[in-house]
């Protein structure tokens, strides 16, 4: 079976349960109470107000008919509009996505690179030092919120060399760079840290295999036998959890994103929950939902694809 096909396959079901994620996110923030009325004018605000502002929104309709017109405009490709922001979200979400774009496929490029290549240099060496284990063990304990504060706190407070958060829109490229470094080293490194584990027990164990001590004995190179007989051998797994590390990306985007005051989608979805945003909120909710799955799925079908055409060669 082709990789495309296999993408096929593994699209409905996922279309499936953003479905069912939307009706339960949709119903969460429909019967938990307060509303977006609430959050604008108080519990204790003019009555007539809040009304009038519940029937603009329809607010006072049931669930059923607010979730199937929600779901009637978003197969239109209307995305609604956000009471809190006062415009229509899709312009919300197109200014803010570059942001976290960049933000999100910088950390997973760090996290994938830096993993991989630690997990070699420790096959490599066949043991760890105390510093390097302790350092990973560090990374595989800090959760990326808390990292974030750490890194801030030394190269931001302790040593100002970089920006301790925020970025300028009209700012160059540079300096933009400058202020997503420490944010995409917060959502990274725990990564790495995961990912060199992996990789290092893996290559641990390939090079115990029988087909490498063969692949020596015919004088293939300790580099030949990693690149043309090791690596291919582990990659499957390998693309399998880098696809789940995306997923831990998307979601500690939104907490990093708000630790150092990034105007970008995780931010924006933090406030459009506490403003009680249904639509800004479900949209948000929905597009992290789909990056995910999409993330997940395409990772987990190539390295199907990669181990199956293993196998067939072999």
């Amino acid at each position: 079976m082709t990789f495309f096909k296999l993408v096929l396959l593994r699209l409905l079901p996922t279309l499936l349960f953003l479905w069912f994620f939307s009706l339960l996110l949709f119903a969460l923030f429909v019967w938990l109470p307060g509303d977006v009325a609430e959050a604008t004018f108080g519990t204790q605000g003019d009555a007539q107000a809040l009304q009038r502002m519940r029937t603009a929104l329809a607010l006072d309709k049931t669930f059923v008919q607010r979730y199937l017109a929600w779901l009637a405009d978003l197969a239109k490709g209307d995305w609604g509009e956000s009471a809190l922001y006062g415009v229509p979200v899709r312009t919300l979400v197109v200014e803010r996505l570059p942001l976290s774009l960049t933000l999100s496929l910088a950390s997973y490029l760090l996290a994938t690179a830096g993993g991989i290549s630690v997990g070699i240099l420790l096959a490599a060496r066949r043991r760890t030092t105390v510093l390097l284990d302790l350092a990973l063990n560090i990374l595989l304990a800090l959760p990326s919120f808390l990292l974030g504060i750490v890194l801030i706190l030394l190269f931001a407070v302790r040593w100002p060399l970089l920006p301790s958060g925020g970025i300028a829109e009209q700012a160059a490229w540079s300096a933009q760079a400058r202020h997503i470094l420490l944010p995409v080293l917060a959502l990274a490194l725990p990564q790495v840290a995961i990912l060199a584990r992996f990789a290092h027990a893996s290559l641990t164990e390939t090079l115990s295999r029988p087909f490498v001590a063969t692949a020596r004995a015919k004088g293939i190179s300790p580099q030949g036998v990693l690149l043309r007989h090791v690596l291919p051998t582990i990659a499957a797994p390998l693309l399998a959890l880098s696809g789940l590390q995306a997923a831990f990306l998307v979601s500690g985007t939104v907490v990093v994103e708000h630790v150092f005051a990034l105007p970008g989608l995780g931010s924006l979805f933090l406030n459009a929950t506490h403003a009680r945003d249904l639509p800004l909120a479900l949209a948000l909710a929905l597009l992290f939902a789909t990056a995910t799955l999409l993330a997940t799925t395409f990772a987990e079908t190539l390295a199907t694809t990669i181990d199956a055409r293993r196998v067939d060669k072999n």
